[in-house]
């Protein structure tokens, strides 16, 4: 179960960097694709982009770092992204690059609903 968020993850990077896509862009498209409920374990539902550590994630899937998507309790969703990476890795620029890849995906999705429902 907790493997299939970090392959949809590394192949929206392997993706993302085969379509030379903006930073902004590459974040959206992780954002979309991943930001739906899946059924936990639990019984409950969560949505694996909205995971604490989700930027980091993409991060470390674009730059071929370890990553994974772990059990955590404390967290409000259950469950919370682990990575290594170095110490020069996810930087202010970057998590600029993921808010603004969330408001793009809003804005797509936006447009969508628009389009279907307008």
């Amino acid at each position: 179960m907790d493997i299939v968020p970090q392959e949809l993850l590394c192949a929206v990077a392997k993706v993302a960097k085969e379509a030379s896509l903006s930073p902004e862009q590459t974040m959206a498209l992780a954002f979309r694709v991943l930001d739906h409920p899946i059924l936990a374990p639990s019984g409950l539902f969560y949505s694996p982009a909205r995971c604490a550590g989700f930027g980091r994630a993409i991060y470390a899937a674009l730059f071929a770092h370890s990553l994974a998507l772990v059990v955590d309790l404390k967290s409000p969703t259950g469950f919370r992204w682990s990575t290594a990476l170095p110490s020069y890795g996810f930087s202010p620029p970057f998590e600029q690059f993921l808010l603004d890849g969330i408001l793009l995906a809003k804005a797509q999705r936006t447009t969508v609903k628009n389009t279907l429902h307008g």
